[in-house]
């Protein structure tokens, strides 16, 4: 059995002593690493979400699906869509529309007509998840024809005595219920 004299425990002590300010500075770091508390989150968003893509694409032609995919840069949601998203032409039964992380899915329940344009306007009901950042006014059209109407209609007015153009006279539809029988209303600029 050894035994142990003073002169072994002073050594070791003048040798830890040399390490003590290593061990101290490493508690030190250690301890001040370890704060509790929520992460701040990072800067706040203030941009909507964007379209970047869509199934079938927006303004596409000779469109046969029934299912319509639009895909955005940020997660979303969909507000009311019952209120808010028109489809045009109108439905007999409601489309079903889904948000879903980064996707919003239509499903139009009726029969695609022929030569048909659709319009589905989500008017302000897309925002994002998070912020809830208004995306605004968004329409989505396609065809199941080869064009795209344009829903416009141009041209001029003559006058009935000389068929000379009229100049400032702009004719305006105004229908408050669709009906075969709508009348034009006349406004002068």
């Amino acid at each position: 059995m050894r035994m142990i004299n003073d002169n072994d425990i002073k050594s070791k002590l003048k040798a830890n002593a040399w390490f003590l300010p290593f061990y101290v500075i490493a508690f030190l770091l250690l301890v001040s690493c370890a704060k509790m508390g929520q992460p701040d989150g990072g800067w706040y968003d203030e941009t909507p979400p964007r379209v970047i893509g869509a199934t079938p694409a927006d303004g596409a032609t000779n469109v046969k699906a029934k299912k319509v995919n639009i895909y955005f840069d940020e997660f979303i949601k969909v507000d009311n869509p019952t209120e808010k998203v028109v489809v045009s032409p109108p439905q007999l039964e409601a489309p079903e529309i889904k948000g879903a992380g980064k996707r919003i899915q239509v499903s139009l329940v009726d029969s695609l007509k022929p030569n048909t344009t659709y319009t589905i306007d989500f008017s302000d009901a897309i925002s994002d998840n998070n912020e809830g950042n208004p995306m605004g006014n968004y329409t989505y059209s396609f065809s199941t024809g080869a064009v795209i109407d344009t829903m416009e209609v141009s041209g001029y007015v003559l006058e009935s005595e000389n068929l000379e153009p009229i100049k400032g006279i702009l004719w305006v539809y105004i229908v408050t219920k669709p009906t075969r029988h709508s009348r034009p209303s006349r406004c002068s600029v």
